[in-house]
């Protein structure tokens, strides 16, 4: 009992003006909800600024990230700029893919594309840029996987969807170039390339008078462009209206289109004409600008053949299906040559050859008919068989 008493009795150990001072300090912690709980309330502010510190250093390093970021990508950038120099620039023009290739570093574009895949693996030029490399190099189906890949990346980029419409026309895909055409013509409506671009899938597809028309807008647009003045020449050829596709050649060659592709278009349209040797002068001078091609030598022949040269007509049409093996035209003109040079057996053993490369059923019907009918074979066959194969 003493001793509580004596706790009881025992004075209070703080001075009043201590007590003055607890009493304002429990005061203003009451006041903000505090309780008066000393080392909770030093705890509980110890974890708020632990926690403020590291959503500090978080935003802190978000920023570091984000500089990092916009610093690789403009490193990117110009890896992918030296690339693209190497690949000779803008690739959507129709002839600049037949630009000499020492114009262009292949081996050199695809060590820098490589590299830039590795700095930014998920950004889209770069696999656009691919593509435009596989693109000139006609590797068309590697091509499509870079594009399709950039298009995922990026679905709204015009220039994509137009690489991917070109990489179609490369494998005759004609319906779905033109659709990726027009998309990129949603989000580009006045491109006089893409434009350009749209007239060549519509020709492809037999709708050549469309084709004109798109053709003559971009020319209103930019009438010193020599390639759209080219291009109208090839819409005005496939129509039939040979002397006008010779004014629009002649007009993309004065303003400096100077290639392969064009001279062969107006030697052909020369040769349709019966101005065959006009023809091979053009025939010439597109050979030295770029190795012939199948078509080209085919055509040739016709104005070889118009002017007597038959050896030089055969030597053109064997080397034609040297170069492509599979195309029955030069095989049935070849034909239609030695049946009148040098009999049936030549002439059968050419198609023979032909059918076994090409399994094309008018070449078997031109060869029954000789068997039938010998070189009196019936006029009609011959007249439709060289109508629907061998017109230059």
């Amino acid at each position: 009992m003493a001793k509580q008493k004596n706790r009881k009795s025992r004075p209070y150990s703080k001075t009043e003006p201590q007590k003055r001072e607890l009493a304002k300090g429990v005061s203003s912690r009451t006041q903000f909800g505090l309780k008066s709980n000393t080392p909770l309330f030093f705890s509980a502010l110890a974890i708020i600024v632990s926690l403020l510190g590291i959503f500090i250093d978080f935003k802190g390093r978000e920023r570091v990230s984000q500089a990092e970021q916009i610093i690789n990508r403009i490193n990117v950038d110009k890896v992918l700029d030296e690339a693209w120099d190497d690949l000779g620039g803008e690739p959507f023009s129709s002839s600049i893919s037949e630009l000499k290739v020492e114009t262009k570093d292949y081996i050199k574009a695809r060590r820098l594309l490589d590299e830039a895949q590795l700095l930014a693996p998920q950004y889209h030029r770069v696999f656009f840029i691919k593509a435009s490399r596989h693109w000139l190099r006609h590797e068309t189906n590697q091509g499509i996987e870079a594009i399709e890949k950039a298009i995922t990346l990026r679905p709204n980029n015009a220039p994509s969807l137009v690489m991917f419409g070109l990489l179609l026309l490369n494998k005759e895909e004609s319906s779905r170039a033109l659709e990726a055409f027009e998309k990129a013509l949603l989000l580009d409506p006045d491109n006089a390339n893409t434009l350009s671009h749209r007239a060549i899938s519509l020709n492809e597809l037999g709708r050549s008078q469309e084709a004109l028309s798109v053709i003559k807008t971009v020319l209103q647009k930019e009438p010193q462009t020599g390639e759209y003045h080219g291009l109208e020449g090839r819409i005005l050829s496939d129509l039939g209206r040979f002397q006008e596709a010779i004014a629009s050649i002649d007009r993309s060659l004065e303003l400096g289109v100077n290639i392969y592709s064009v001279y062969c278009l107006r030697a052909q349209c020369l040769s349709v004409l019966g101005r065959h040797e006009e023809a091979l002068d053009d025939f010439a001078k597109a050979f030295t600008l770029h190795s012939p091609d199948a078509r080209a030598l085919n055509s040739q022949h016709f104005a070889l053949l118009s002017l007597g040269r038959t050896k030089d007509a055969i030597n053109a049409l064997e080397w034609a299906s040297r170069l492509e093996p599979k195309e029955p035209g030069p095989y049935a003109n070849r034909a239609a040559i030695l049946l009148v040079e040098d009999g049936t057996e030549a002439a059968l053993q050419v198609l023979s050859e032909g059918i076994h490369n090409t399994g094309d059923q008018q070449l078997q019907t031109y060869y029954d008919a000789i068997i039938e009918f010998g070189d009196a074979a019936p006029e009609k066959i011959m007249i439709d068989f060289k109508a629907y194969l061998a017109t230059p």
